[in-house]
């Protein structure tokens, strides 16, 4: 396209050269003229092939600034369509987890102040004292079987002293069977004297009948003395063999009451012994179980505080929902200038960030709008709302 700017001018500087140098009859000058002709020719061919480069120079600056205005129109109104439309997807999304979020860490926050609440009420019930009323109330049962026991050896005391007064009358009926055998020979004794004065009576005749007669009757006498005796002395055989056996039983039954006192005072004391030392075991439990229960209290209650963390979820999460909702209310009002023919104004991205930092209150809200790096929610102080 250069070409056809400067070779028409070449071809007239040629022409016009030509006819002066034949029209001056080849003559000095009109060499002279044809020669400046041709330079002049030559000097505008170049300036207008200059001209001609600037020109599309121009024009192709014109058509790329006109492509580049376009292509960026275009861009940009795909870019308002793409947020216009993603925008509430995103704000939508991050509701919906914020409300699942806060709705989850509140149950299970109100799950752990339950579970608080009864651990506190177990560790104050252990606090009344109940391991150290089962200590007492095994140290009063240890008294009272102690006191059963004493009982118990009294009456075996009793029993000893009883079991000594059967012996005293076991000791008695002998004598008794030796006083019935007394006289049983002194009826003997006094039969035999009867019959030796029934003997001389009978040898005195008619002067010795009277002395028969008593003779008689002492010997009837000496007999039925002799039928009591004996019957004494099978008595008391009977008594004392009675009381013999009594003193056996008692014997058998004291020696086994001794026994058995022993053996109960042996199992009262292992059985009190075995109480005492699960009651203090009990009582070692009961308190390392209070202490464990006031930890895991504790525990909870930091956990507790630690859930406090939705609180500063939420408000970050609700904040950026606003904000997205504000960046899309914005679009729809660019694109509503837009198509009613209006000037756009730029977003004015510093009072953006400005507005958007007076909506903060935590500090890494903050920290991180600056470009800082927040502080760990452990080193943070709690914010309750």
């Amino acid at each position: 396209m250069t070409g056809t700017v400067w070779i028409p001018l070449a071809l007239c500087g040629v022409a016009g050269g030509a006819g002066i140098v034949w029209a001056g009859n080849a003559s000095s000058l009109s060499w002279v003229l044809a020669a400046a002709l041709l330079i002049a020719a030559g000097l505008l061919a170049v300036w207008g092939q200059a001209r001609q480069q600037q020109v599309l120079k121009a024009l192709s600056a014109s058509q790329s600034e006109a492509r580049g205005m376009t292509g960026k129109k275009a861009q940009e109104g795909a870019v308002d369509g793409i947020c216009i439309e993603v925008l509430p997807v995103w704000a939508q999304q991050i509701e919906t987890a914020r409300s699942h979020t806060e709705e989850a860490v509140t149950q299970l926050t109100h799950r752990f102040a339950e579970l608080a609440g009864r651990i506190q009420m177990s560790v104050e019930g252990s606090h009344d004292g109940s391991a150290q009323a089962l200590v007492a109330l095994l140290s009063s049962s240890q008294n009272e079987l102690n006191g059963i026991i004493t009982g118990l050896r009294e009456a075996l005391s009793s029993k000893a002293v009883l079991q000594r007064e059967i012996t005293q009358l076991h000791e008695f009926t002998g004598q008794l069977q030796a006083m019935a055998k007394d006289v049983a020979d002194v009826a003997k004794q006094t039969n035999l004297l009867a019959l030796n004065a029934a003997i001389e009576a009978a040898r005195a005749g008619e002067a010795g009948r009277g002395f028969a007669v008593v003779a008689d009757e002492v010997r009837s006498l000496s007999t039925l003395s002799g039928n009591t005796g004996q019957k004494i002395s099978e008595t008391v055989e009977t008594v004392n063999a009675a009381i013999r056996r009594t003193l056996e039983a008692s014997e058998q039954y004291a020696r086994q009451d001794a026994e058995t006192l022993a053996n109960s005072g042996n199992v009262i004391e292992n059985v009190i012994t075995q109480f005492n030392a699960s009651a203090s075991h009990l009582v070692q439990q009961s308190n390392t179980l209070r202490e464990q229960s006031e930890a895991v209290g504790a525990e909870i209650s930091d956990v507790l505080v630690a859930l406090q963390f939705q609180d500063r979820v939420s408000q970050m999460l609700s904040h950026i929902r606003n904000d997205l909702n504000k960046l899309e209310q914005r679009l729809l009002d660019r694109r509503t200038q837009a198509a009613q023919g209006e000037a756009l104004k730029p977003i004015d991205t510093k009072a953006w960030l400005d507005e958007l930092a007076k909506t903060y209150t935590t500090a890494e809200q903050l920290a991180v709008h600056h470009g800082k790096t927040p502080a760990s929610a452990a080193s943070s102080d709690i914010t309750f709302f």
